[in-house]
């Protein structure tokens, strides 16, 4: 309970004893304070969206090949609290953060359809885009996936090396020309087990 709202529970039961004398004495005042609260609550979400969505603007919009895309201006307060969440959800770690969220209604029809948009506070040059994609059971994520993928890449580098050591110390082969095509591609050779035990 806020000083803002103190007592406006018992100003509840006193209008409510006008009305239904017998509703208010089964209703009691901290219950009545509770139901005060939800209620302001509720409006003041309300009038904060209501004011949100009057200073949306929309900049662009087409239709092309099927896709259709629009171009928002949203309320600058809206914006400001997306970059927040987006800054807050990366932190330190790596460019990108993967959040499951769950609802129960599916407001993207088809697996894979997704929803994309670009944040940024006038101010900072970080720009975040929020990815929404609709993930089905027994799919990857994006981030599994990218995790898959690059411990492939390393399994897959581990194991050209392994032959381009053995091919240049016993076969007889040059394979200097693999050997650069691999450190260009940036898998580099693998530490010299001989040099760390130095």
């Amino acid at each position: 309970m806020s000083e803002a709202t103190e007592g406006l529970g018992g100003v509840l039961l006193e209008l409510l004893k006008r009305v239904s004398p017998k509703a208010a004495k089964k209703l009691p005042e901290q219950d009545a304070q509770q139901v005060v609260e939800a209620l302001l609550e509720d409006a003041v979400a309300q009038r904060w969206i209501t004011e949100q969505m009057a200073q949306v603007g929309i900049r662009a919009a087409e239709y092309r090949n099927g896709t259709a895309t629009m171009d928002l201006e949203p309320a600058r307060e809206m914006v400001a609290m997306w970059v927040g969440a987006c800054r807050g959800l990366i932190g330190t770690g790596p460019n990108y953060s993967e959040t499951v969220l769950t609802d129960r209604v599916d407001h993207l029809a088809n697996r894979g359809d997704k929803v994309e948009m670009g944040v940024k506070v006038a101010e900072s040059t970080d720009k975040y885009i929020i990815t929404v994609q609709r993930d089905a059971f027994g799919t990857m994520t994006p981030h599994e996936a990218r995790m898959k993928a690059e411990r492939r890449a390393e399994e897959l580098s581990s194991e050209v090396w392994g032959w381009i050591i053995a091919v240049n110390d016993g076969a007889g082969y040059d394979a200097d020309d693999l050997i650069q095509i691999m450190e260009r591609l940036g898998f580099p050779p693998p530490p010299d087990p001989d040099e760390e035990k130095d």
